[in-house]
């Protein structure tokens, strides 16, 4: 390596001074902090974790900081002989630099670049110290200016730096060979399905009034929006372009429709009431234009080729929230599929980057899950939604942590020309969602939502250009085929669904932070009952490793606006917002009344948690603290709150442990689904237990809540942790639980 390095620093010292960076194999895993530490003593610089070809992650990124191996490599044998630091030497395999081929990304790998080909790529370099990466940047420029290529555009964030490049084949090979660079790779595409019909005239309809100036708005990431269309023009608050010498009008339609359903959520419900009045606010962003297809001759939707998709983004948000101060929430509903991030993946660079910006600004952000456009249907549905390894697994930036991410079922509604069509029954997987995990195997999809269906009888191909299968949603060729509405099938549809519930419950609570916003939606969410006979199984009482495919289609359930924020007669809600330290506990109990216990009928206790840390893309643990919660019963808070933290913090979950375990000497503990192993990977938890049998619950003691913060990379002690908890509480039998919780509820918990 030193070698070669000298031969870089003579060939390109013209343009910048170059890094030694490398990588180290692992053997086993070791401790990101104990590893850094251990470098740095050697004048090794750690970077980032570096994912292998395989999915894995046993690749370290370091950097010579002297950019001098021989002298580290004498270091190494000097610690190496000292005995505190066998455990590094037993776990290294082998220091090597990073071979081309392992940095070419999965869309350039699957269409690479052929000769006289120039195309733009995304180039990611290392995330050094800024002034080293100012240095490469500066002189990639140069360089590749030099020999015909160009930068057009290139944004740092704390975890990433990428740049957009106009290449030939012999520029791209070049780029390859800087250790510098970690990764180059073709930019994405979005795709999406097409419109079918759906007749309803001006005449039938109120429009009503635009909402008050200070009602929440929701931010619109798409193609851009018809904003003259009689059922969007008084909901649309402003309307920007993030193409130069473009409007910010629609010219694919996606945009309209997605705009749509922001606005009113349900789309066929104010078609059959007639009425149209925009509860909320829409503030649409242009980040995709339509182009033809030189192949089809359709108008497809295209990212600006010169400029990145990130910088639009910051772009776009900057402009709405430096002059909207109600705008809360954010919808994209656009993917790329070629980007599929699950399991021991690296998080993407997109989905770092919204999960920083919703971090800053306080943002709530709603993802679709992508489209899966080549699907076993109907031979193989629903298995290879949750079987076919990544093909149907959600794309990127789906997989941000911060976001909620929207699978689509199936509605309970079809046009009349389907009537003799079989389909998924309501509340099914649409045949065309994508599943999770997520991010380091957390759940994802978070929730679902009606985004259409595709029906089983597909013997004849025009049956599902006139079926409508789809929902209901606003036309963008309203004023050629006259008609306000049409139908449409995706994800993309099922997302605004969400974010229109997130502005509407922010214009409920608009003193609410986004934690507890969210919290409450993922609260009301509930998994349907009715699901295909190889996911149906019940998820109160099945182990984890049972239970995951159906959390990997359903996540949390469908939301329900209705039981979202508000308790009822036999409902109740109650909410805590807070600040935790690191390595922290908090407890809050509540005494359940008698008639909950007593009164026949099945009965449901569930938590709900979401939290905001920190998150880096160069940590192997991606974000920097983690969160849990253990809901104890038949036990005095005293003796529950007495255990140090010590105790409390070294008590694993056992995943499999069973709820009566008195005779174990343990504390007893309602044991909630999914459990603490699964449920902890995210900021999203939910954990709920239904109980249709009288449960072995005493009155005379409280359900105590523990709500613990462990430190994965913040070791800072004036570090406080945000988050929000809401205990919810149902009986099927008509009794006044509301009220006779509200007696009795600890005044530290909230009641709604």
């Amino acid at each position: 390596m030193q070698s070669e390095h000298q031969k870089r620093k003579t060939q390109f010292s013209e343009y910048f001074d170059p890094n030694l960076i490398f990588r180290i194999e692992l053997r086993s895993e070791i401790g990101e902090k104990e590893l850094s530490e251990f470098l740095s003593r050697c004048d090794i610089q750690y970077i980032s974790p570096s994912p292998a070809k395989d999915g894995g992650l046993r690749y370290r990124v370091s950097l010579a900081e002297k950019g001098d191996f021989g002298k580290i490599t004498e270091k190494l044998a000097r610690y190496g002989q000292e005995s505190k630091n066998k455990t590094f030497f037993n776990v290294v395999e082998s220091f090597e630099p990073i071979p081309p081929e392992d940095k070419i990304g999965e869309r350039l790998a699957e269409r690479p670049l052929v000769g006289g080909e120039i195309a733009y790529l995304d180039v990611e370099l290392w995330r050094m110290e800024t002034p080293r990466l100012k240095d490469v940047l500066k002189g990639i420029e140069k360089l590749l200016n030099e020999k015909g290529g160009e930068v057009t555009d290139q944004i740092t964030t704390q975890s990433f730096c990428l740049m957009r490049v106009k290449i030939d084949k012999e520029m791209l090979n070049e780029l390859l060979s800087f250790p510098e660079v970690s990764c180059v790779d073709r930019p994405p595409r979005p795709t999406y399905f097409r419109p079918g019909e759906l007749r309803i005239s001006l005449s039938e309809v109120d429009t009503g009034s635009p909402p008050d100036p200070g009602d929440p708005a929701i931010i619109v990431l798409d193609s851009g929006i018809l904003s003259g269309h009689p059922l969007l023009k008084n909901g649309v608050g402003d309307a920007i372009s993030l193409f130069s010498g473009y409007d910010g009008i629609d010219d694919v339609g996606h945009g309209t429709m997605v705009a749509g359903v922001a606005l009113y959520g349900d789309i066929k419900e104010c078609a059959d009431t007639g009425c149209f009045h925009p509860p909320v606010w829409i503030l649409s962003a242009k980040v995709m234009r339509g182009v033809r297809d030189p192949e089809t001759g359709d108008i497809v939707a295209s990212y600006d080729e010169e400029h990145l998709l990130e910088n639009q983004i910051l772009q776009a948000l900057q402009s709405f929230t430096e002059r909207y101060n109600n705008a809360r929430v954010v919808n994209i509903s656009f993917g790329d599929p070629a980007l599929c991030i699950s399991g021991g993946k690296q998080q993407s660079m997109l989905a770092s980057f919204i999960d920083e910006l919703a971090h800053e600004h306080h943002l709530m952000f709603v993802i679709a899950t992508g489209n899966n456009d080549e699907m076993d249907f109907p031979d193989k549905y629903p298995h290879y939604l949750y079987e076919d390894g990544e093909r149907c697994r959600i794309v990127d930036p789906a997989s941000s942590v911060y976001a909620l991410t929207v699978g689509s079922i199936t509605q309970d509604y079809v046009s009349y020309k389907a009537e003799g069509i079989l389909a998924p029954h309501q509340g099914y997987p649409s045949p065309f969602t994508r599943a999770g995990p997520g991010l380091n195997g957390m759940i994802k999809p978070e929730l679902v939502e009606a985004g259409g269906m595709r029906p089983y009888n597909v013997q004849t191909p025009y049956l599902m250009e006139i079926a409508e299968t789809g929902i209901f949603v606003v036309n963008p060729q309203w004023m050629e085929e006259s008609s306000l509405l049409t139908t449409e099938c995706g994800t993309s549809l099922s997302a605004p669904k969400v974010a229109n519930y997130l502005a509407r419950l922010c214009k409920r609570y608009p003193g609410y932070t986004s934690n507890t916003i969210k919290a409450l939606l993922l609260a009301s969410a509930r998994i349907p009952d009715d699901r295909p006979k190889s996911l149906d199984i019940n998820v109160h009482g099945a182990s984890t490793k049972e239970a995951e495919p159906i959390y990997n289609v359903y996540g949390f359930g469908q939301p329900n606006l209705a039981y979202a924020g508000d308790s009822d007669f036999n409902n109740v809600l109650l909410f805590a917002e807070n600040k935790i330290k690191v390595r922290g506990v908090h407890y809050y109990y509540l005494y359940l009344p008698d008639t909950f216990i007593g009164m026949e009928g099945e009965r449901e206790i569930s938590v709900t948690l979401v939290y905001n840390p920190p998150v880096r893309r160069t940590r192997m643990g991606y974000m920097g603290t983690q969160m849990e919660f253990t809901l104890y019963r038949n036990t005095d808070i005293q003796i529950i709150a007495a255990r140090s933290p010590e105790t409390v913090f070294s008590e694993s979950a056992n995943d499999e442990e069973v709820e009566d375990n008195e005779g174990s000497g343990k504390i007893p503990k309602i044991e909630l689904y999914p459990k603490m192993t699964l449920r902890s990977k995210g900021i999203h938890q939910k954990g709920t237990r239904v109980y249709k049998k009288t449960p072995k619950i005493d009155v005379a003691k409280p359900l105590v809540l523990e709500v613990l913060c462990r430190s994965k990379w913040v070791d800072n002690e004036e570090f406080r942790q945000d988050y929000s908890v809401v205990v919810t509480l149902r009986h099927s039998a008509r009794i006044d639980l509301y009220n006779q919780i509200r007696e009795r509820v600890a005044p530290r918990v909230r009641i709604q």
